[in-house]
């Protein structure tokens, strides 16, 4: 009988980083998409997002890592040092596009078809220039959590990694978002964008090939790109980081 709780309890405490992902990955897109969606007029949206992440950075941080976002996933496991194994990166990944979905369905139920429109109905919208900038900020990104939020010193940072974390996706959102919509993850650049998809828009409805500009390459590769180049210049200029390995666990 006791080895039964015993495996329940195993059970339980594998599955909280997945359910605590779920949560914070969630209550990201659900506050990017209400404020974010057509016929909203936030003039601030970036607050909101930065102030949002802040709270679940804290919230999730200590069961998770509070990832929230495929290319933070990828980019921590390229870093290397044991921080994360692949098949949790791989049940991370699937995690966030699900709560992606999720969270933008409901925004769409709840306020009548509201849904976030890809940057090209914009009249300032370029895709170099939005690859450039997606690419960019979630380089940013990624070098602000594994600097600040995974080093063998990150406990002492404890106070300010969520701090660092919403000002740095703040910023991006209010310095960017006219050219490129300021996603930096695929997560928020899937589930809004497909939900989108069957929505009717003023311009018509978007085609396949929409969905693989602004997904497959705006919204999955630039930030990929940006995160495995974070990774590397992390193990190149922090090779401290790297002399061991057995201060840390594979969580």
């Amino acid at each position: 009988m006791q080895n039964m709780l015993d495996s329940k309890e195993r059970c339980f405490v594998l599955s909280a980083p997945f359910v605590m992902e779920f949560i914070g990955t969630f209550f990201l897109i659900f506050t990017i998409t209400l404020t974010s969606t057509v016929g909203y007029d936030n003039p601030v949206p970036g607050l909101a997002i930065g102030g949002v992440l802040v709270v679940l950075v804290n919230l999730a941080g200590p069961v998770s890592g509070a990832h929230f976002n495929p290319a933070v996933s990828f980019g921590i496991f390229l870093s290397r040092r044991n921080k994360i194994t692949l098949r949790k990166v791989l049940g991370y990944i699937l995690v966030q596009v699900f709560a992606g979905f999720i969270a933008s369905g409901l925004v769409a139920g709840i306020s009548h078809g509201a849904h976030i429109e890809p940057p090209n109905l914009s009249d300032t919208y370029n895709f170099m220039r939005a690859f450039i900038v997606e690419a960019l900020f979630t380089f940013l990104l990624m070098s602000v959590v594994l600097n600040v939020g995974s080093t063998k010193g990150a406990a002492e940072n404890k106070p300010i990694i969520a701090m660092s974390v919403g000002f740095t996706i703040m910023t991006g959102a209010l310095s960017v978002g006219h050219i490129s919509g300021a996603v930096f993850n695929p997560a928020v650049g899937t589930g809004p964008f497909i939900v989108g998809f069957f929505i009717p828009k003023e311009n018509g409805w978007l085609s396949g090939g929409d969905l693989i500009e602004y997904i497959l390459l705006l919204y999955w590769l630039a930030p990929i790109l940006g995160s495995s180049l974070a990774a590397l210049i992390f193990r190149i200029t922090v090779p401290d980081e790297y002399s061991s390995t057995s201060y840390d666990h594979v969580n």
